[in-house]
């Protein structure tokens, strides 16, 4: 399993605020996904909100399941994001 630094998971963040590839999200092994969790919930402490609903958001688009762990550890309510999904 690969033992993320600070710098790699706020790379990664980025990524999710910007917008994760499922591609990008499918290289990750399933432990280092696990792994990254808690440790983007660490990262994103010092972020703005706007910035960790965004990186919440875009990895659920790309796996929902992830989705909803990263923001049951940040305290994201995805409510509003997935009743406008559901418009579409």
């Amino acid at each position: 399993m690969t033992d993320f630094t600070t710098n790699q998971d706020n790379q990664t963040l980025q990524k999710l605020a910007v917008g994760l590839t499922a591609e990008q999200w499918n290289g990750y092994s399933d432990e280092e996904k696990t792994a990254l969790i808690p440790s983007l919930a660490t990262t994103a402490s010092s972020v703005e909100e706007m910035t960790k609903l965004r990186a919440v958001c875009n990895l659920y688009r790309v796996d929902a399941e992830y989705g909803r762990r990263l923001a049951a550890v940040l305290n994201v309510d995805l409510t509003p994001y997935l009743a406008h999904l559901s418009q579409h």
